[in-house]
C-alpha cells in the first residue's frame, strides 16, 4: 500500500511495461508529471513518516533508478570510448592512404622532424672517365 498523494505500485509497473508508442501524448505526459512528483516525495519524505509497505517500494525503485542511471553513464563511457577508436582508426586510414600514394608517385616520404633526402655530393659519385685529356 502506497502513502496518501503518491503513486501506487501497480501503476509504476504498468507504465514502465506500457511502451510509448501504445500511450497517447497526454497519458506520457501525465506519467512524466506524477513520477517526477512521486520521485521528489521519494527524496523529500523522511522514511520515519512513510509506511513500512512505501519505504520499501521506495528502496527499491530508488536502487532500480540508480542502476539504470549507473548504466547510462557505462553506455556514454562506451560510446565515447568507441567514437575515440574510430578517430584514432580513421586517422590511422589517412596517414595510409597518404603514406601509399606517396609511394605510388615516386615522392619521398619525409615524417615531422626528418627533411628529405637532398641526393648524393659530387665527390661521392663516380667520375667517368671519357678517355681526354684537358
Amino acid at each position: 500500500m502506497t502513502d496518501a498523494g503518491r503513486k501506487n505500485v501497480s501503476d509504476k509497473v504498468s507504465d514502465t511495461v506500457t511502451p510509448d508508442s501504445q500511450k497517447s501524448y497526454a497519458e506520457q505526459m501525465k506519467e512524466q508529471v506524477t513520477g517526477a512528483y512521486d520521485k521528489a516525495a521519494r527524496g523529500l519524505q523522511p522514511e520515519e513518516s512513510k509506511s513500512t509497505s512505501q519505504s520499501r517500494i521506495d528502496t527499491v525503485i530508488g536502487k532500480a533508478s540508480e542502476a539504470r542511471d549507473t548504466t547510462k553513464g557505462y553506455e556514454q563511457s562506451f560510446v565515447d570510448t568507441a567514437k575515440q577508436y574510430a578517430t584514432s582508426a580513421q586517422k590511422s586510414a589517412t596517414e595510409a592512404l597518404h603514406s601509399a600514394s606517396e609511394y605510388l608517385s615516386g615522392k619521398p616520404e619525409t615524417r615531422a622532424g626528418e627533411s628529405k633526402p637532398t641526393g648524393e655530393s659530387q665527390s661521392a659519385r663516380p667520375t667517368e672517365s671519357t678517355g681526354e685529356n684537358k
